[in-house]
């Protein structure tokens, strides 16, 4: 009798062992899928981070100036209207980024000069420093605010490998 319920009891437990080992397989196959879409979410977003990096430094912004021109020019640029955006402060001697946001972002990015602003970016540019100056207005942008324009500049810049502030 012994033997004979050992033979019933050996094909039960292959059923449960074989459902286990199924369960497994598709556990492991989830999160196979699962890694392999967070490696092409995160490839994507990263090439989108880079094409807009390209667009900040590289296409036609609304004003792009040396630190000399961009100061000499202020007040004309301000009676143009000011504009609600993203400046970006490259210092070009040491190939560092500062990126800032501002409702004025001419008279804001000018502080940057005058003593006022990041005291890193003022002090390298009173030491004879090259700066350029980019200001990206919001409107016109596919942001909502302000904070979301910087935030995925400075990714952006990031992304690049670009050293800011």
């Amino acid at each position: 009798m012994a033997i004979v319920s050992l033979f019933y009891a050996l094909p039960s437990s292959a059923n449960i062992y074989g459902s286990l080992s199924f369960t497994f397989l598709l556990i492991g196959l989830f999160f196979f899928v699962d890694g392999l879409l967070l490696v092409i979410t995160a490839s994507k977003q990263q090439e989108k981070l880079l094409r807009l990096r390209q667009s900040l430094l590289e296409d036609d912004p609304q004003i792009v100036a040396s630190a000399e021109e961009f100061m000499a020019q202020r007040k004309a640029l301000t009676k143009q209207g000011e504009i609600t955006g993203i400046y970006i402060v490259h210092n070009a001697t040491k190939d560092l980024y500062y990126v800032g946001q501002s409702a004025k972002a001419i008279d804001r990015a000018a502080i940057q000069f005058l003593g006022r602003g990041n005291c890193d970016v003022y002090a390298d540019y009173k030491y004879g420093d090259s700066f350029n100056i980019r200001i990206i207005p919001l409107s016109g942008s596919c942001y909502e605010s302000l904070n979301e324009l910087k935030r995925a500049a400075i990714q952006a810049l990031e992304t690049a490998d670009e050293v800011l502030y």
